[in-house]
């Protein structure tokens, strides 16, 4: 496994699982010039993008993470989930949130498996960029 600096074309090249496909279309160019520019990483195995990964600073004290990840990425789930903790865990927020598409329970597991907590019982309502429903998780140290 290899971390580096996230680039557009690692996003590009990134077999996106099912559950996150419709994120492609705000894959546009300016936007991935923007994450290239924010705290965001790449997850490699064997040269390969596995997950493409960041945050967003909202405050001081809070943070949005982000993650997607490639269509096979489960056979790597027990490295990233290792990664994904010691990144969340090290991020200098009191609060660091997520979304996870409502729709998508293997998003929810692994958010909880991250140490975060839903927050929302019910999901929000035409929440998530695509107009679906979505869960608010946070971890709040």
């Amino acid at each position: 496994m290899d971390v580096v600096a996230f680039k557009s074309e690692h996003m590009l090249a990134l077999d996106v699982q099912d559950a996150q496909a419709s994120a492609r279309q705000f894959f546009s160019p300016e936007h991935l010039a923007d994450l290239e520019e924010l705290d965001s990483f790449t997850v490699l195995f064997g040269g390969r993008p596995a997950m493409c990964v960041g945050w967003v600073e909202l405050y001081p004290t809070r943070a949005l993470v982000w993650a997607v990840l490639a269509r096979d990425a489960g056979r790597h789930m027990t490295a990233l989930t290792r990664f994904g903790r010691r990144l969340v865990d090290g991020l200098p927020y009191r609060r660091v949130d997520a979304e996870v598409d409502a729709e998508f329970g293997q998003g929810c597991r692994w958010l909880e498996l991250l140490g975060f907590q839903r927050e929302t019982p019910n999901p929000l309502r035409a929440y998530n960029a695509h107009g679906g429903d979505s869960y608010i998780y946070a971890k709040v140290k």
